[in-house]
């Protein structure tokens, strides 16, 4: 069993502005695990203890996928000064956390609620 369409919203908000959710039907801790997946994406896999719901979640299921948008030249510098210094700074768009991650000779600053990374911005940055 699972919760209901209108509920999805609530789950997600809660877990990615808290990263604590409880069951909007009995209110019992979630039992939360994020798997991130190459290429950015995210499963989330959530489930109540007490009444046995359970779902999946992926980033089409993110009620503020319609709200998206690329990072700004000025946002990635400001993420970047501010994840060199704290372990996860909020994502500018969707207020998740932020985090810096090394890849090859580069590090890579990526949000994965949203998608966002300054991975491509290192591949077109001009000369």
């Amino acid at each position: 069993m699972s919760w209901s369409k209108a509920q999805t919203p609530q789950i997600l908000e809660q877990f990615w502005q808290n990263g604590v959710v409880r069951c909007p039907d009995d209110n019992g801790p979630l039992k939360l695990k994020l798997h991130k997946l190459h290429g950015g994406d995210y499963e989330l896999n959530a489930e109540c203890p007490v009444c046995g719901k359970r779902k999946e979640f992926r980033r089409g299921d993110d009620p503020q996928r319609h709200c998206v948008r690329r990072w700004t030249t000025d946002e990635i510098h400001r993420l970047d000064r501010s994840t060199r210094t704290q372990s996860a700074s909020p994502c500018p768009v969707c207020r998740a956390p932020v985090e810096r991650h090394p890849m090859s000779s580069l590090w890579v600053i990526r949000c994965f609620r949203c998608g966002n990374s300054d991975q491509w911005h290192h591949v077109y940055k001009p000369d």
